[in-house]
């Protein structure tokens, strides 16, 4: 396909000018415009104007709109007339078979001969004029615009031969159909002229074949119409090819547009952008020079320190070595002690025995000797746990498994991280959880201090809120344990002699405290304060409560019912301590810690 200036000798003004600059371009849609439409203005949305500037306003437009329907309506109209025609054509073929086939007259035959010769004459000239035009077209497929208005005059032009061809034809069939019927009123005439007729059969063959040539050019002429008819087809559709072609290269240029000026607004960005970075680079550029320096003063310094750690290295080694040896001689001077204490016991006994002897010859056979208990070795026993008892600084500490910490006041105690928080510890003495063992944290970050708890109550140290280690920590609960008077079993008679008016005071003050919202609705975990909420509900039932909710009741920290500023949960507590001094004092022999664990862990399980 060509790129230079297309020629055109379609004998048109619009198209001449339209080529005459060089390649087509889209073009104004107003009638005989050969502008470009006007480009989108910046910042507006949708599609460009088909419209050149001259003739993007009101008036042009709306004649633009009412020339296309008018031309519309002339196709319709066309259409319309082309088939009407037809059917004109059909009804005559018709008409022309079924009427009765007779000679014509020669007269007759010569002059329609004659008239189709002059129709011949008179459409050739056309049809060559309209297939130069369809070649004109096929130069001029280029310019979509072009095309339509040249595509347009052809199918007028067409239409117009058409028309003429129609006209032609139908006068020519009227004529036929004339001689016809001459011919059969001559027929009837010339029944007694046989001879006549005779002679004139061969003229009337020959006019015939002439008669049935010209048809047959008649028909070439229908022919080469249908054939022009093909063609206005098939240029209407690539005519509409060639438009949704050019909508389809129309909307990609918008967008490469679009995404030019993105690029072009990037661009700019990234220029801005990359002279504020040099801007800052030599900015920062002393500083880094700096930093470099500073960063080989301390890899100095960190060679030095390097030097200093190996020393340091070394001196550990040595130290533990001495240490491993001081553990050894602390060994064998426990066992010399021990064996030296074994010693000194085994020459007490002796002299004990001997002054006992002594004591009994003294006194004679009538005097008894009633013998005590031997005294106890305080010095002995204090030597003992000098020298391996165990204190408060050999607790282990805490480990990912359980930690033996021994016998203390005659319980085995035991701590184990708790399973839903490895973290924290728990402490079991003789199987029983008594109290809590955690890090102190602040934010995410240990503090190097513990925290302790003692059956759900928080133990504080004296000076500060966290104890300084884990064995003082572990000292705490071992003491509150001792300190700890458990409540009798379940089956103490002293439950049932609880005075009527302790316990109209406990269903009082429990009613005022409401266990399904505040402070008891928001305890952790679930499990204690579904049991605290169901002992809560119990007390306020007029003071009929079981042992069990009583016993989760006296057994929980001050804390657990409300803030300290709360006065309704301060008198609850306070109301519940009255019990529990009740419950102590007038249990049966006292009762046993076990048993006191033993029904906390049954109502903690419930």
């Amino acid at each position: 396909m060509s790129t230079g200036p297309t020629q055109s000798n379609s004998k048109n003004m619009w198209l001449d000018r339209k080529f005459e600059d060089g390649p087509v371009t889209a073009d104004c849609r107003y009638s005989e415009c050969t502008d470009e439409p006007e480009p989108r203005r910046p910042g507006k949305s949708g599609p460009p104007s088909k419209f050149c500037v001259r003739h993007n306003n009101k008036r042009d437009r709306q004649f633009t709109a009412r020339a296309e329907e008018k031309a519309a309506r002339d196709r319709q109209f066309t259409a319309r007339a082309e088939e009407k025609a037809a059917r004109d054509r059909a009804a005559a073929d018709k008409a022309s078979e079924e009427t009765f086939a007779v000679r014509e007259p020669l007269p007759q035959i010569l002059d329609r001969r004659a008239h189709h010769l002059a129709v011949l004459a008179e459409f050739g000239p056309r049809l060559v004029t309209a297939a130069q035009t369809i070649v004109d077209a096929q130069q001029t497929i280029l310019d979509t615009e072009a095309v339509t208005d040249h595509v347009a005059e052809i199918q007028r032009q067409a239409e117009t031969d058409v028309r003429t061809a129609d006209a032609a034809r139908s006068a020519a069939e009227r004529a036929t159909h004339a001689a016809r019927s001459g011919l059969q009123f001559a027929l009837l005439a010339a029944v007694a002229a046989v001879a006549e007729r005779d002679a004139a059969t061969k003229e009337a063959a020959t006019a015939l074949g002439e008669a049935a040539e010209a048809d047959s050019w008649a028909r070439a002429a229908g022919r080469a119409r249908d054939e022009l008819a093909a063609q206005h087809q098939e240029l209407s559709g690539r005519h509409q090819e060639l438009t949704g072609v050019h909508e389809q290269l129309d909307t990609q240029y918008q967008e490469l547009a679009k995404q030019h000026r993105t690029l072009q607004g990037n661009h700019s960005e990234l220029a801005a952008r990359a002279g504020r970075l040099d801007g800052e680079l030599s900015a920062l550029r002393p500083r880094l020079e700096s930093l470099t320096a500073h960063n080989q003063s301390l890899e100095e310094r960190l060679r030095t320190a390097t030097g200093e750690l190996a020393t340091a290295n070394a001196r550990s080694e040595g130290l533990q070595e001495q240490l491993g040896t001081a553990q050894a001689e602390r060994t064998r001077e426990r066992k010399e002690y021990q064996r030296a204490l074994e010693e000194l016991r085994a020459r007490q006994r002796e002299e004990t025995d001997r002054l006992r002897s002594q004591l009994a010859a003294l006194s004679g056979p009538d005097l008894q000797y009633e013998t005590g208990p031997e005294p106890a070795d305080t010095a002995a026993e204090t030597a003992e746990q000098a020298a391996g008892g165990p204190t408060p600084e050999d607790f282990p500490a805490p480990g990912p498994g359980p930690v033996d910490l021994g016998i203390y006041d005659g319980r085995h105690w035991v701590m184990e991280p708790e399973p839903s928080h490895p973290d924290r510890f728990r402490l079991l003495a003789d199987a029983n959880a008594v109290g809590t063992l955690a890090p102190a944290m602040r934010g995410s970050r240990a503090t190097g201090q513990w925290q302790a708890g003692h059956r759900r109550h928080r133990l504080t140290p004296q000076n500060g809120r966290h104890f300084t280690g884990h064995a003082v920590a572990i000292r705490a609960v071992i003491e509150a344990e001792n300190a700890y008077r458990p409540l009798p079993p379940a089956d103490d008679t002293v439950w049932a002699a609880i005075p009527a008016d302790l316990r109209t005071q406990l269903s009082s003050a429990a009613l005022n405290v409401n266990p399904d919202r505040g402070h008891i609705a928001a305890l952790e975990p679930a499990a204690h304060r579904r049991v605290l909420a169901t002992a809560v509900r119990a007390a306020r039932g007029h003071g009929r409560i079981s042992p069990r909710h009583l016993t989760v009741l006296l057994d929980a920290p001050r804390t657990d019912f409300g803030p300290p500023s709360h006065e309704r949960a301060q008198l609850l507590y306070k109301v519940l301590q009255q019990l529990r001094e009740h419950l102590v004092a007038g249990g049966a022999d006292g009762p046993k810690p076990e048993d006191a664990h033993g029904a906390e862990e049954a109502a903690s399980s419930r």
